[in-house]
């Protein structure tokens, strides 16, 4: 998932007409270099048998992307630039795919429609990764992390995020509904609901963004599937061990200001919030998280940000 972060950059750029904003992919020709900032805070509750343990994590990730014009369309390249994580008070190590996605740039390519065509550089960022593993997450990485499942996991956050926008024309007040599929538990997709409106124009810095907020319903029972499959692929439960899972709530909801002129979005919003059950052995496991993410985007100072 943190290719995904690294990558990102709203493809959807609205342009208003007498009917409504339609949402076209525009960057500008110039080319323009963008830092997106990511400070979140996520709150983790498990409890079992009466005993309950609380943990609190806050993040923050900056990345710079780069957009810029190509003969058929457009190199959207980007780099994490800084990683930051506290947990309980104390600073953690990053991840081997986090160091290597500050040393790695992954260049997008998209047509002139938005959709996209190409990948570089996830051979290099899977090397990288794996140089800085130990050797236990070494075989964690090598199984599950592999060039394949990297692409597709680019590829589909790219589709899920952006293509359910491209092409379609709203007005202030409207509310609509789309199927698509999303990332829930584990890095594959699982169909859900997602309930969309336009909220009003807005503000932001100077900027005359569209407000857009979207939240994500998924069926629960998918959602247990899709939780089981994280844990077999993590090999979370010890071998042998029967397990069971349930999920009783999940939702995501995103707000995100996109300006009209040039597709930018500079600023997101996102809250999720899930509970869910693992009974091992007839032992009930129950673990209650809510994360609320803050993502700002600003142009690049150069001379600053590199």
């Amino acid at each position: 998932m943190l290719l995904v972060a690294c990558l990102r950059l709203p493809a959807a750029g609205p342009s208003i007409g007498r009917e409504g904003i339609t949402f076209r992919f525009r960057p500008p020709d110039a080319g323009i270099t963008l830092i997106n900032t990511e400070y979140s805070r996520k709150t983790k509750t498990i409890a079992s048998e009466g005993e309950t343990e609380t943990s609190f994590t806050e993040s923050l990730e900056k990345t710079k992307t780069r957009v810029a014009r190509m003969a058929n369309g457009y190199a959207i390249t980007s780099i994490m630039l800084s990683s930051r994580q506290i947990t309980d008070g104390e600073e953690e190590d990053s991840d081997p795919l986090t160091r290597a996605s500050m040393k790695v740039p992954v260049t997008m390519e998209v047509d002139g429609k938005g959709r996209l065509v190409a990948l570089r550089g996830i051979d290099e960022l899977l090397k990288q990764s794996l140089e800085l593993c130990d050797a236990d997450e070494r075989e964690v990485y090598e199984r599950i992390m592999t060039k394949k499942r990297m692409e597709f996991l680019a590829q589909s956050e790219w589709e899920s995020s952006n293509g359910v926008l491209l092409g379609i024309t709203r007005q202030p007040g409207d509310a609509w509904q789309a199927k698509v599929k999303w990332f829930l538990f584990s890095p594959s997709l699982v169909p859900v609901t997602t309930d969309y409106s336009f909220i009003r124009i807005y503000d932001i810095a100077g900027h005359r963004c569209a407000m857009l907020k979207n939240v994500i319903r998924p069926d629960l029972v998918e959602a247990a599937r899709d939780l089981e499959k994280m844990f077999k692929e993590l090999e979370i439960v010890p071998e042998g061990m029967e397990a069971m899972f349930s999920v009783q709530s999940y939702q995501e909801e995103h707000t995100q200001y996109i300006d009209p002129q040039t597709f930018i979005s500079w600023k997101e919003l996102e809250t999720i919030e899930k509970k869910y059950t693992v009974t091992v052995e007839g032992r009930d496991i129950v673990t209650t998280e809510k994360s609320e993410s803050t993502i700002t985007t600003e142009v690049a100072n150069e001379g600053r940000d590199i």
